[in-house]
């Protein structure tokens, strides 16, 4: 007679992966909470209030515009900085100037100030290629997409609380009490920033990370990329496209190209729709920021343990088709709930991949490249969303329809970039541990 198997429960295998879990890892998971829970404070916040202060969707467009202009230079510069100055550096860089956001926006209301808002946030973005060099350090392969889609989650369970706080007390108080909380918490970030350390190539597994010395000797990229010059930022850039496969690289690029655009649309179209059509009250607004982060959060994780364990290639080919049907259900929707319930579904098949996405970024390049492959494809999603923001409000004055539908067919791109560039290696990957 065979002996049964003592079954262990999904709760004790998600405490035995934490507790498995680098430590670095477990704190960046803490501080993207209270990062996200602070620009979630804001940021939900400042459609419907450009909108009370006279801007319509053609200057909130503009600003967009400054804001992703900005990003996509400074987070292709950033990644190649971070790569030689050192990530922690980069990463509290972007820690501070989110704070100056926070402090612009409590003390100007005119138009140029709300430039200098959309160019320091731009800024901000600094952070985010070292961000991703320190999660890439601190995963192995096999069980990163799993890891992602913990920390993922974590992030979005984070925006779903704050726009619903922001929403309320926007509506009963003013604007101020939410971006006073929202600095409080940026402050809050950077403490619990400060015992990370410079991630080292030890946790990863990729080619790179083996080589013998490579803590201590310098690579080649970071012996000829040393300086601040656009000549320098350009002779990182095709180091790394030599030595890694370009081919691969030039359609993520476009890929994240496409996003960029279609979602930088989005952020006009979604709000202004919601405004013009049913509601134009804070918490009306800010339920869609609650909403789409509520049905990321319900996939996340486990769209992170597929990819993981039956291949990225099936997840993020199968959602990504069905994604730009959806979306085109709300050229139908009549009433609030039915944008929210649209909303809700498109958040869980749109982002169910997210984990895998973000994997085979972090995957595309070796260890040394990390912060500067982040840094371009950051920059190209940011001049996307920047032209799309424009375009967006321009398309939503003219047919707001028409707008919708060029948003899907970008969507839509995206989906065959990745289906070229993972017909090459669309094999599964091994399946982690958890």
């Amino acid at each position: 007679m065979t002996a049964r198997t003592e079954s262990v429960n999904p709760i004790q295998k998600l405490q035995a992966f934490w507790d498995a879990m680098e430590a670095g890892m477990r704190r960046l998971m803490v501080i993207i909470m209270v990062e996200t829970l602070a620009v979630g404070l804001f940021v939900s916040l400042l459609a419907p209030w450009y909108k009370t202060l006279g801007y319509e969707s053609i200057t909130q467009g503009w600003l967009n515009l400054v804001l992703q202009l900005t990003s996509a230079v400074v987070a292709t510069a950033g990644g190649v900085l971070a790569d030689n100055l050192g990530r922690k550096n980069m990463y509290t860089a972007g820690q501070l100037l989110r704070c100056a956001v926070i402090v612009l926006l409590l003390s100007t209301r005119s138009f140029i100030g709300l430039v200098m808002v959309s160019l320091v946030r731009g800024l901000s973005i600094v952070q985010s290629p070292a961000r991703t060099a320190f999660i890439a350090a601190y995963t192995v392969k096999e069980s990163r997409a799993t890891t992602l889609g913990v920390y993922q989650t974590m992030s979005v369970i984070a925006s779903v609380v704050s726009p619903l706080a922001a929403g309320f007390l926007a509506d009963q108080y003013g604007v101020r009490p939410p971006l006073l909380l929202a600095l409080v918490l940026a402050v809050l970030a950077i403490f619990l920033a400060v015992p990370l350390k410079e991630p080292v190539n030890g946790f990863d597994n990729t080619p790179s990370a083996s080589r013998e010395g490579s803590e201590t000797v310098p690579s080649s990229h970071q012996q000829h990329t040393r300086g601040y010059s656009i000549k320098c930022l350009a002779e990182a850039g095709r180091q790394m496209f030599q030595h890694s496969d370009s081919r691969r690289l030039v359609f993520l690029l476009v890929a994240f190209l496409a996003n960029g655009l279609a979602n930088g649309a989005t952020n006009i179209l979604l709000p202004f729709t919601v405004m013009d059509k049913f509601s134009s009250a804070y918490q009306a607004v800010a339920g869609l920021s609650v909403i789409s982060s509520l049905g990321t959060a319900l996939v996340m994780l486990i769209g992170g343990r597929i990819a993981d364990v039956k291949g990225r290639r099936g997840i993020i080919l199968s959602t990504g088709t069905i994604f730009p049907m959806l979306m085109m259900l709300i050229l139908w929707a009549n009433t609030l709930w039915q944008v929210y319930t649209l909303l809700m579904l498109i958040s869980m098949i749109g982002n169910i991949s997210s984990p895998a996405v973000m994997a085979i970024n972090m995957e595309a390049v070796d260890e040394e490249y990390r912060a500067t492959w982040d840094g371009f494809g950051t920059g190209a999603t940011s001049a996307g969303m920047a032209v799309g923001g424009v375009i967006g409000g321009v398309m939503y004055k003219m047919s707001s329809t028409w707008a919708w539908i060029t948003v899907i067919t970008l969507f839509a791109l995206q989906v065959i970039c990745y289906y070229l560039v993972l017909e090459r290696d669309g094999k599964p990957e091994t399946p982690g541990r958890f």
